[in-house]
């Protein structure tokens, strides 16, 4: 499940709700994910992912595609994940 955004008025504030997991960095694209906790836990999770440009703002990348798995003793285990956009463009 992904968390709906809650934003501000400036390209900082309009982040969403959760500590900060973890970031990636894309060319000049920097990606976010943020939990409630600021963890990720074994069962379901809520969390969020942000994209933003080099000078901090949001950024629309179009469909996104994710999936999640989970490291095994032998083997993996998959599990999809269910993608909803919020209304504030580069948050999901």
């Amino acid at each position: 499940m992904w968390r709906r955004a809650h934003h501000g008025d400036g390209p900082e504030s309009a982040t969403t709700a959760g500590q900060v997991v973890q970031r990636l960095r894309s060319g000049d694209l920097q990606i976010v994910l943020r939990s409630p906790t600021g963890t990720l836990h074994q069962g379901r999770n809520t969390f969020s992912f942000e994209f933003r440009a080099a000078d901090g703002r949001l950024v629309d990348v179009g469909t996104v595609r994710a999936s999640g798995n989970m490291p095994m003793p032998g083997m993996v285990m998959s599990s999809g994940l269910q993608l909803l956009r919020t209304v504030v463009a580069g948050s999901l």
